[in-house]
């Protein structure tokens, strides 16, 4: 469609490029310089405007650790973290004052997240103190209105964390995340610590905050339920990498990446009567210590060959994926690699 030469797009809200974090392995109190942690290993994400995307993979893939980056909370190793098209590093004293209130956090525990000293609209106003010219009077009005966005009564005030249930005190983090109208919330398991039913409230809750505020979410969980509920796209996460990125629709009906493919048989799929546990997804990921070449996955892997075990596959379009889908995997790069060529799962 032509465009008007005179406009340009804006960009993401937020952007990383080959984003890297790495950590020395420790030996007591040596530090091993040979040897390395590698949490995080060259992932590129955007997240625009209204938008929601989920970051999914197993316990220890990297997932906390990305988000704790896009959060200024550590430095990246390598690659490049940028704010409204600003790099992380060249932010001026202004830019890092709008990111403060611009990107915001929900996470799992919300009591541990809470100061258990003080009352909930001190809690939920907090983010304005920094405000010029805003007295405590308004925020404390402006608290107000929070907790009745996420749907907590107004005398919800002036309790403290603990008189409140798992469920009511997420529901507050939520309001603290909103107070500053924020444009982006990081959620990093924000339901794991729920009971199932409440779970669904939050979620419910979170989708009509969206539509409210027009709000973009980072999602980050192993909850693949949640995922669906919420995001538009989803990016898997293996030993650090993304190993498969698609819109939420194609992720959850034609997941290419043998990885994804067994955590959706793993979590997703319902055993009919009678019908044994399966077991898609055998052994723990690999050491992310001095990762060796080739496909982290492939020891793992049903379908791996020879190629899988030496070369590293890129993030890109390929045989079979969908026009907003893209994986990291051997399989699908030539039409001519046939199940019999595959060397099986190594033991």
């Amino acid at each position: 469609m032509p465009t008007d030469s005179g406009t340009h797009a804006a960009p993401p809200l937020v952007e990383l490029e080959n984003v890297a974090k790495t950590y020395a392995v420790r030996q007591g109190s040596i530090r091993r310089s040979a040897d390395s942690v590698h949490a995080v290993a060259g992932v590129s994400l955007s997240i625009g405007a209204n938008e929601a995307v989920g970051i999914v993979g197993e316990s220890g893939c990297g997932k906390s650790t990305l988000a704790r980056m896009v959060l200024r909370l550590l430095n990246p190793s390598a690659g490049n973290l940028r704010f409204k098209g600003t790099e992380y590093g060249e932010m001026s004293r202004a830019e890092v004052q709008e990111f403060r209130s611009t990107v915001q956090a929900v996470f799992q525990d919300p009591y541990s997240s809470l100061n258990p000293r003080m009352r909930v609209a001190d809690i939920i106003s907090e983010p304005l103190r920094s405000t010029p010219g805003m007295t405590r009077k308004a925020r404390r009005s402006r608290a107000l209105e929070m907790l009745d966005s996420v749907g907590m009564p107004a005398l919800a005030a002036d309790g403290y964390p603990h008189q409140f249930s798992g469920g009511q005190r997420q529901r507050i983090a939520i309001a603290r995340a909103l107070v500053s109208e924020p444009a982006l919330i990081i959620l990093d398991e924000p339901t794991a610590s729920l009971d199932v039913s409440i779970r669904a409230q939050i979620l419910n809750l979170f989708n009509k905050l969206r539509q409210e505020f027009g709000v973009s979410y980072l999602a980050i969980s192993h909850d693949l339920s949640m995922i669906r509920h919420l995001c538009d796209r989803v990016s898997v996460m293996y030993l650090g990498r993304i190993v498969e990125e698609s819109s939420n629709e194609h992720f959850y009906e034609n997941p290419l990446h043998p990885y994804a493919r067994g955590l959706l048989g793993s979590l997703l799929m319902p055993l009919a009567e009678g019908q044994a546990p399966q077991d898609p997804m055998p052994g723990e990921p690999p050491s992310a210590v001095n990762i060796q070449p080739g496909c982290s996955f492939h020891p793992r892997c049903d379908s791996a060959f020879v190629l899988c075990s030496s070369d590293t596959p890129e993030l890109a379009f390929r045989l079979g994926c969908e026009a907003d889908q893209v994986t990291a995997c051997h399989l699908y790069e030539k039409a001519e690699v046939q199940p019999t060529e595959l060397g099986g799962r190594k033991q």
